[in-house]
């Protein structure tokens, strides 16, 4: 970003007519929000608790579940079939999604909503995370 409005700068301190400013202007601001945009929705932060699980998507998506809700964790697939897309998704069969790939995924399975699934490189071992997570809930009830 630093180098687009630098870019900018020079290019309108070099010369350039002010007619031609406002297509400058607007070309930059175009490829600051273009991104703005790939950097907020670059990767998927996942945090498993004994209390929650958690996943952040860029600035504005965060899905928090507490352990209490969760029924089951499996690994899935994402596929365009069901999100028809990947982003922050609703699903055709109603869940929730934060994808990153038509690839490997991790449904959560809670009580009384829709599933929720996310992207991850490792979907047997963040289930496993979150199944140790509800096995310490549970021990802690006993």
């Amino acid at each position: 970003m630093v180098l687009l409005l630098g870019s900018l700068a020079g290019l309108l301190l070099s010369g350039v007519p002010q007619s031609d400013w406002p297509g400058l202007v607007i070309a930059v601001a175009i490829a600051v929000a273009v991104s703005f945009v790939g950097w907020n929705y670059r990767a998927i932060e996942i945090r498993v608790t004994r209390d929650a699980f958690e996943a952040r998507y860029g600035l504005f998506n965060r899905t928090v579940i507490s352990t209490s809700q969760i029924v089951a964790c499996q690994p899935t697939q994402a596929s365009f079939g069901r999100y028809l897309g990947i982003g922050v998704r609703l699903g055709r069969d109603g869940s929730r999604a934060y994808t990153t790939s038509f690839g490997p995924a991790v449904e959560v399975r809670r009580r009384s909503q829709k599933p929720f699934v996310v992207s991850t490189n490792r979907p047997q071992e963040l289930c496993n995370s979150i199944n140790l997570a509800l096995k310490g809930k549970k021990a802690r009830k006993n």
